[in-house]
């Protein structure tokens, strides 16, 4: 990975994945610890062949989210995590067949904010009304997918899901 000044959501410059032949990935890695949770926000974007390079965004080794394909616009992702101490990595990979777009993958405005600890509540409500991204998974304002609560509840706390559609894979 490397800074380059031709793609950027926001300012002038952007990180982009390395320069990469078939059957070859380009990592950035960081850690991150926080006594409290975290939201980790950032801006990506990808130019390749879709559906076979891809851009993955995993935290502590477990893939969160995946773009792939050509011609996409900057698309923002937002995680909250848990209180801890975290490995956040975007790996550009390739397969072996081809060669489509500019091959690569670009992320910008990465922030990682602290947020307030959970209210000493049992549960983490989840809402089809919720939000992931801006939720903080009270009863008042809940999260939206059963897969996010999931991920943000601490040991021992009840995930409580409200009535409605979930169309999700747990």
């Amino acid at each position: 990975w490397g800074v380059q000044d031709k793609e950027s959501k926001e300012g002038d410059t952007a990180p982009q994945s390395g320069k990469i032949s078939g059957d070859q990935s380009s990592v950035l890695k960081t850690t991150i610890s926080s006594t409290n949770r975290v939201r980790v926000t950032f801006w990506w974007k990808v130019s390749s062949e879709a559906n076979w390079d891809k851009l993955t965004f995993a935290v502590d080794g477990v893939a969160k989210a995946s773009i792939s394909g050509l011609d996409g616009d900057w698309t923002e992702v937002s995680k909250v995590l848990p209180a801890g101490t975290h490995v956040l990595t975007w790996t550009y990979a390739k397969d072996g067949t081809g060669d489509r777009g500019d091959d690569c993958g670009w992320i910008d405005r990465l922030t990682i904010e602290e947020l307030s600890p959970l209210p000493p509540v049992e549960a983490i409500h989840v809402a089809v009304t919720g939000s992931d991204a801006t939720g903080d998974g009270t009863l008042a304002n809940p999260y939206r997918t059963i897969q996010h609560g999931v991920d943000v509840a601490e040991k021992d706390m009840s995930v409580f899901v409200h009535a409605g559609q979930y169309d999700e894979n747990v």
